[in-house]
């Protein structure tokens, strides 16, 4: 059984010489897999990312993962649950990152021009760059504590361990952080 949900039978017997192949070095078998677990994956992924570009990233990274350690599979029964398992790491890795606002283009068939997107889009584009440029004119320390409190969600210790600095420590430099952060802005605004 390659997935928690597969049964066996005449699937379940493929999959398994699927692997046995694949950890022999067989790339056609690893071929066979990629094509019998990356929908899945990829839909997986893409309900974690809510992006089919990020998705299609993070198959192709946990398939260069099963293809350097074919040799490591221990049975197709774990299979479905490992790749799974790697799609997931990456997906939480990837939430994790810092990300770039992208406007997506619409599609059209007329000639090729640059389409405004919606308004709340812009809206959003206008703040994401005005946030920035106020970031920029906070201390180095100042900014990191804010993107690893505000944007990255870490808890006062985790930043306390990546600053190494004390837990009140942190709690003062957030503080002064979003204080610079909002004196920042108000003269973006000015």
């Amino acid at each position: 059984m390659s997935a928690p949900d597969a049964g066996s039978g005449p699937e379940s017997a493929l999959e398994d010489f699927l692997v046995e192949r694949a950890r022999a070095g067989d790339r056609e078998a690893l071929g066979a897999l990629y094509d019998r677990f990356a929908p899945r994956i990829l839909a997986f992924a893409r309900g974690m990312l809510g992006s089919r570009e990020d998705a299609e990233e993070v198959v192709t990274d946990a398939f260069i993962a099963a293809f350097r350690f074919a040799r490591d599979l221990r049975s197709s029964r774990s299979f479905g649950g490992w790749m799974l398992r790697v799609a997931r790491n990456q997906c939480l890795d990837r939430l994790r990152q810092p990300r770039l606002l992208t406007l997506p283009l619409e599609e059209t068939s007329a000639p090729v021009h640059w389409p405004l997107p919606p308004r709340d889009e812009l809206d959003r584009l206008g703040l994401r760059i005005h946030l920035e440029q106020a970031l920029e004119q906070l201390p180095p320390d100042q900014r990191a504590v804010l993107l690893l409190r505000d944007a990255q969600q870490f808890s006062v210790r985790e930043v306390s361990t990546v600053l190494e600095r004390s837990e009140a420590a942190v709690r003062s430099l957030h503080l002064r952080a979003r204080r610079g952060l909002r004196k920042a802005l108000e003269e973006l605004d000015a």
